[in-house]
C-alpha cells in the first residue's frame, strides 16, 4: 500500500494532461485559464 503522502508520478502526469485538456477545452470555448500553479 502507498503512503498517503505520496503521490504516484504516472498518475500525476495524467492528472496534469487531464487538467491540460480540460483547460484547452475551456479556451476554444472563450474562457481564459491560468496555468495551474505547482507551489500546492
Amino acid at each position: 500500500m502507498q503512503e498517503r503522502g505520496k503521490q504516484d508520478p504516472d498518475q500525476l502526469a495524467q492528472k496534469n494532461d487531464e487538467l491540460l485538456a480540460l483547460a484547452g477545452c475551456l479556451r476554444s470555448n472563450g474562457i481564459n485559464v491560468a496555468p495551474p500553479d505547482h507551489t500546492g
